[in-house]
């Protein structure tokens, strides 16, 4: 593998990025990865898709994450919470995986994740602090910061939520933060 850095068109270092993922979360968010980030390859869990070719890159195995070269491996699935600790298991330090942002609604300025190793997330969007721990957390986050199910707004740091409905808990905490 060709270990020479490119540089996107703004002079930054581009690092070399392994996706995890190539379903339609991947599709459908691709084009919130960052701008000095290449994609090398992809990874699948879909056993069917290892040895192909997706968007003129590799496919690999996780069982092969070893043979290559990377800066960062992105989560761009809906599967995170599985993926994480699957990740995790395999040896990848914690620094080097990462989640695709897919909080359209936020300044991507004021959103962060840390993983830690049990896998959970850590995400600090605007002036919110909370953890996911399951599949469900990670999509309540996803329905309020990017899909805007919850018509979630900021406006001079004041923050809305509305019909949370069964989902309490992310958007219950995110209406109890801002009211103490």
């Amino acid at each position: 593998m060709n270990n020479t850095k490119e540089k996107n068109n703004l002079g930054d270092i581009m690092q070399q990025v392994i996706v995890f993922g190539t379903g339609k979360h991947w599709e459908n968010h691709r084009r919130l990865l960052r701008l000095d980030y290449e994609v090398i390859g992809f990874m699948d869990n879909n056993k069917s898709k290892q040895g192909m070719q997706y968007q003129g890159k590799n496919i690999y195995a996780p069982e092969q994450l070893f043979e290559v070269n990377f800066d960062k491996l992105i989560v761009a699935s809906t599967a995170k919470d599985v993926i994480l600790r699957q990740l995790i298991d395999l040896g990848i330090s914690t620094e080097k995986i990462e989640i695709l942002n897919c909080c359209r609604l936020v300044d991507s300025k004021k959103y962060s994740s840390t993983i830690n190793f049990d896998g959970s997330v850590d995400y600090h969007i605007e002036n919110i602090f909370f953890r996911c721990n399951t599949r469900s957390d990670h999509n309540v986050v996803q329905e309020i910061f990017d899909d805007g199910n919850y018509n979630y707004t900021n406006q001079k740091d004041q923050f809305i939520v509305i019909d949370v409905g069964m989902n309490i808990g992310i958007a219950h905490s995110i209406l109890h933060r801002e009211k103490t």
